[in-house]
């Protein structure tokens, strides 16, 4: 006999689904961020970043099917709206996950970062004006916060729309059967 579907239930399931989710990203940040600092730029760090980030975007597309198919089928009277529910907590609770985690490696690797920033600024700095600058500086001081924001507002709308797609699939309905 499997358990009822409730409340507090989706909440528990999608904090751990939430995790997996965020190992994955955070994994594969990790990895082009560390391919890109061991390797010196060039069309090889390129492809490595790509295909990288081709394993992140669809391994997440694999683990919401997964995730959402167990559910269906571990739990009893489960509708599409339980799936979609089930998929938005768990796109908040990586969202967190992956956007701190980002935010402190853009914290820890700052001098990293400003080396980077310096560089695009030798190379543009004689196009901009004066007041262009100095919004740019201010933008460098406030990276980690604008990192954290923006990661966290991104990977919470690819989790809404992946959820919104995928929760259409589960639980899978009959058109032809009696009811």
């Amino acid at each position: 006999m499997k358990d009822n579907i409730t409340g507090t239930l989706i909440w528990n399931l999608s904090m751990k689904s939430g995790l997996a989710f965020a190992l994955l990203s955070v994994s594969c940040m990790l990895i082009k961020n560390l391919t890109g600092a061991i390797l010196d730029g060039g069309m090889a760090v390129s492809l490595i970043r790509f295909v990288l980030w081709a394993i992140e975007f669809g391994g997440c597309i694999y683990l919401m099917d997964r995730f959402m198919q167990n559910l269906t089928t571990d739990f009893e009277g489960v509708t599409r709206s339980h799936t979609f529910a089930y998929g938005r907590r768990i796109a908040l609770f990586s969202s967190i996950l992956v956007a701190g985690a980002g935010a402190i490696y853009t914290a820890l690797n700052q001098d990293l970062l400003i080396a980077e920033y310096d560089k695009a600024m030798a190379a543009y700095a004689s196009m901009m004006d004066s007041n262009t600058l100095a919004i740019i500086e201010d933008f460098r001081n406030n990276l980690p916060v604008i990192t954290l924001i923006s990661t966290f507002i991104y990977c919470y709308l690819y989790g809404i729309i992946l959820s919104a797609i995928i929760s259409t699939r589960h639980p899978s309905r009959n058109p032809f059967a009696n009811q």
